[in-house]
């Protein structure tokens, strides 16, 4: 399995696209034959939600992905290159051009992007359409037809989408291969993209009327204006080749590009590059290969102009621009220490073998494979092979089968340097072979194993059941009395199981329910069997790992505190809070699984008064009710056009203080309404004058816009010593979401110890 580092132009972003290119040299050619391949991933939307239920099609398949964002396609035919769809109601479509040159597995996550048609016009007047400074367009009138090339006359309603390239580059539909005006391949470099569509008030698709033109402009990363040429090609995303191709051109006014274009799809304002190709092999510091992520940015400015994956043995090919002095940056995948590598690349002329390329990053990756075999040493295709944790009370942790030479493979990162156990089991004849202990913590591990141990069965029924007497539908294990490994397991069903186990062998059936914690044991000895057994009614209770805190909130006069908040943390950043009801009641569950001690603080955020803390920790139920009378020593306060963020104020503080400036952070997390918060300031120690202002949140996704305003902190006491305090105000103008809409101002003040 290849996969190409697609061709990008853009800030560093940590989406990835994935798109396979053709190594120059006989042995990789496809020769114009069509290959069978399989490709699978996911979708997500510009928040990086997970879409359920987009139908994804190639090659004349569709599926619809499920209940994580997730799809499969087997059996694709491709002849090198291929266009995936993805598709969903309320969503623009969007495209993922790959190109193939082996029939492997192919690893391709999709986006798609809201469209929202809250704009018109009347195609008898012509119009102007505009989107948040982003994107505007100007229609002629009388200038738009149906699909069939009918004039239409009346209300159009637009949908328009703006793609920063610096923001959400992994939205751009295809990829980042162009076409240029002479038909030659390019690798393009985006200065931003617009898409549009047209609709009648019935839902039908409507287009601009040949002959007719209309006048696009589109925004220039703020991060790009001083460097972007005064002339670039004008593209559009051409779905039935998968490429970017040039129709015309857009010249520089300011910070946008404004042409004309002569239909609507997506338009993207780019320059195009000669190409060359790239192949290497990426290791990690110990020598092992690993699915890593690469980024090529431009060694001036760090521009990305190309990203992707390699392949799980470390190997990639790609595409860059000829003769340009570039980076590499190289970061490896669900590995245990998230660092970069980097090294300076090119320029070249030609293509490039890197060969291999070592990181300094240590994986920890543990890869075991190894033979299955029988006692006369033939190999058995089909056999069970289960991977698990030496001391773990899991089920186990990775199961495979054989494949036809009898082989199976494991591939993990080990980080918290676990040992593992591996055990083959032939079904078909009843053998098991010996438990074999890994003592390797990480690296390539070889393991044949001989399943030749008999295994003797009978068969145990029963019923399972709750404390309240309802019948439990669960799976269950079986394992020797005095290890945790499986021997058998099944699912009741209506709370009736029947399973084998070991004949003449004392041992423990095992439930597990899933719970923040993990894996939670219920576990009771049975046996040993001689014969088939009916064991009756289990009644099953799991043991308990929560911390429940609950109380009322008072203030100072013994009255309810009905918009108080409950915050609770175990350490100063893990901090999450709980909103009182009317009657300043609150509740709190906690997941305690490592028996940590939690500290609860009640706050009157409408009277600015706080509790004192109380300490908890262990399992259990606890009754705390709050006095909230105090004044806070230190607090952050906002206010909002917002409700989530309205009169909030946030305690999980620190501060750093240099020679020049003084940075404020604070973060909160409610589990209630779903919303993280994050403030950073930077401001200067000399003047007390806003150097940098930034917000930051998990699900609301706000950003710092085009037009916000940032210098408007004020200080007083300043500057201050050690025990004195930094007291404040301030604010900031047109805070919008990375979607470009929902503007919020945000304005406050704080009070912070020098510490």
């Amino acid at each position: 399995m290849k996969f190409r580092i697609l061709a990008i132009a853009a800030l560093l972003t940590t989406s990835l696209l994935f798109i396979n290119c053709a190594k120059q040299n006989p042995d990789n050619e496809t020769n114009g034959k069509e290959l069978i391949t399989t490709i699978s991933g996911n979708v997500k939307n510009e928040l990086n939600e997970i879409i359920p239920n987009a139908t994804i099609s190639i090659d004349g398949q569709t599926i619809v992905t499920d209940n994580n964002g997730e799809y499969q396609l087997k059996n694709v035919t491709i002849k090198q290159r291929g266009v995936i769809t993805v598709k969903k109601d309320g969503y623009f479509d969007n495209f993922r051009t790959i190109e193939v040159t082996k029939g492997n597995h192919h690893y391709v996550p999709l986006f798609i992007f809201q469209k929202s048609f809250s704009q018109s016009f009347n195609t008898n007047n012509g119009g102007n359409i505009a989107l948040s400074n982003k994107v505007s367009i100007d229609f002629e009138k009388n200038s738009i037809v149906d699909l069939n090339g009918n004039d239409f006359s009346g209300s159009v309603t637009v949908a328009v989408t703006y793609q920063d390239p610096a923001k959400a580059l992994n939205f751009m539909p295809g990829g980042n291969l162009g076409v240029d005006a002479n038909g030659k391949e390019t690798v393009i470099k985006s200065f931003g993209m617009a898409g549009v569509e047209l609709l009648k008030s019935n839902g039908e698709k409507l287009q601009l009327k040949k002959g007719t033109k209309a006048t696009l402009k589109v925004a220039i990363p703020s991060s790009a204006v001083s460097k972007a040429p005064s002339k670039v090609a004008l593209s559009y995303f051409d779905a039935s080749t998968g490429f970017w191709k040039e129709e015309g051109s857009a010249t520089k006014d300011g910070s946008f590009y404004i042409g004309t274009v002569s239909h609507f799809s997506f338009w993207n304002c780019v320059l195009q590059f000669e190409a060359i190709n790239i192949f290497g092999t990426v290791k990690d510091k110990l020598g092992i290969p690993t699915l890593s992520n690469i980024f090529i940015t431009e060694s001036n400015d760090s521009t990305s102009i190309a990203y992707g994956t390699t392949n799980e043995d470390g190997t990639f090919e790609g595409k860059i621009p000829k003769n340009m002095a570039l980076n590499m940056i190289i970061s490896h995948i669900n590995t245990c220490e998230m660092k970069l590598f980097g090294l300076p690349i090119g320029p070249y002329t030609q293509d490039n073998d890197f060969g291999v390329i070592t990181t300094n990053i240590e994986t920890k990756k543990l890869n075991v494979s190894g033979i299955v075999k029988d006692c006369n040493n033939t190999i058995i295709k089909g056999a069970v092979v289960r991977l698990i944790l030496g001391s773990s009370i899991y089920q186990y942790e990775k199961e495979t089968t054989t494949d036809d030479n009898g082989s199976y493979n494991f591939d993990m990162f080990n980080c918290n340097n676990l040992i593992y156990k591996v055990v083959a089991i032939d079904n078909i004849k009843n053998k098991v072979s010996s438990i074999t202990l890994i003592t390797e913590k990480f690296g390539i591990i070889t393991k044949d194993l001989n399943a030749c141990s008999s295994i003797d069965y009978v068969e145990i029924s029963g019923t399972l059941q709750n404390s309240n007497g309802q019948l439990l539908d669960s799976t269950i294990v079986i394992t020797n009395l005095n290890d945790k490994i499986p021997i058998q397991y099944t699912k009741s069903i209506n709370g009736v199981f029947k399973v084998n186990g070991p004949k003449n062998t004392p041992l423990k059936l095992r439930l597990y329910k899933s719970s923040n914690c993990g894996e939670i044991e219920f576990s009771k000895e049975i046996g040993p069997f001689s014969q088939n057994t009916n064991i009756g009614n289990i009644t099953v209770t799991y043991p308990s790992s929560t911390l429940n805190v609950s109380g009322i909130l008072t203030d100072c006069n013994g009255n309810a505190v009905s918009n108080g908040v409950v915050h609770y943390a175990y350490d100063q950043y893990s901090k999450n809070y709980r909103f009182t009801d009317n009657n300043g009641a609150y509740s709190i569950n906690i997941d305690n699984c490592n028996n940590k001690s939690y500290s609860f603080k009640a706050f009157d955020e409408t009277n600015d008064k706080l509790s004192n803390e109380v300490i908890k920790s262990g399992v259990g139920n606890y009754t705390v009710n709050f006095s909230v009378c105090n004044q806070p020593d230190e607090y952050i306060r906002i206010q909002s056009n917002n409700p989530i963020f309205d009169n909030k104020i946030f305690q999980n503080i620190s501060i750093s203080d240099s020679l020049n400036n003084i940075l404020i952070y604070s973060s909160e997390t409610s589990t209630v309404n779903n919303v993280e918060f994050s403030m950073k300031g930077l401001i200067n120690n000399n003047t007390g004058s806003a150097v940098k202002l930034s917000y930051f949140g998990s699900n609301i996704n706000f950003g710092l816009g085009g037009n916000v305003t940032t210098n408007t902190i004020t200080l007083q006491n300043f500057p201050v010593g050690v025990g004195e305090y930094y007291i404040g105000t301030f604010s900031i103008k047109g805070l919008t979401n990375f979607s470009g809409n929902n503007l919020v101002d945000i304005t406050g003040d704080f009070k912070i110890k020098k510490k």
